[in-house]
């Protein structure tokens, strides 16, 4: 038979083991399972989750892309400026002292020379191209006089006659005549060579 000093040790056991029990349950059904719910941290989830995933759809990490350098006028720069005319011959071609347009862009070079066409831009060359309209000189031809025929100078000194006689101007007309110093130009040769009385009217504007 159990003493009275056995009997409290057993009831004291009894009760601690009673507690720990009730104290177990109470946090299982209060929080859950303490390793998983304390830490918030959900072992499933380390499952679930892929190894190589690495970024999902609302993930605030973005990819920035790199912008292009904006190209622009650098003082090694080779800047031409050419000018042509209306059949494309070349005028004038100019180079163009970079500093003066250093860390200029390709748009901001248009709008400079807005009379140019930018033909090429890039930090090693820039070429700029206009054009002009020369008036195409006018060729000049000159009446003389051979055996009293007038006729016209030709080049290297062919001497074309139209058909007429100088005895019929005046020794004025003839002395300029003979010295070769009333010009013509394409036109008016043209013209007397079709009409020889042409020159008529010519003689009459050195009068004038």
């Amino acid at each position: 038979m159990l003493t009275q000093k056995q009997y409290l040790s057993l009831l004291v056991v009894a009760i601690g083991i009673f507690g720990a029990l009730f104290f177990a349950t109470y946090l299982y059904t209060t929080d859950g399972f303490l390793f998983n719910t304390k830490s918030g941290f959900e072992i499933e989830d380390v499952f679930e989750t892929p190894i190589n995933s690495s970024v999902t759809g609302d993930s605030s990490i973005q990819v920035v892309e790199e912008k292009p350098q904006k190209v622009t006028i650098l003082p090694t720069t080779l800047i031409e400026l050419i000018v042509r005319d209306q059949d494309g011959n070349l005028v004038t071609q100019e180079i163009v002292d970079p500093y003066s347009l250093m860390g200029l862009s390709e748009e901001e070079v248009a709008s400079l020379f807005s009379n140019y066409n930018l033909i090429k831009f890039d930090s090693d060359n820039v070429i700029l191209e206009g054009e002009t309209y020369i008036e195409p000189e006018r060729v000049k031809y000159y009446l003389g006089v051979r055996n009293d025929e007038i006729g016209i100078i030709l080049e290297d000194e062919i001497f074309q006659e139209i058909g007429i006689q100088a005895s019929e101007f005046s020794s004025y007309i003839n002395t300029l005549l003979k010295f070769e110093l009333i010009s013509v130009d394409y036109e008016q040769k043209a013209l007397l060579e079709r009409n020889p009385y042409y020159i008529e009217s010519i003689l009459q504007n050195l009068t004038d």
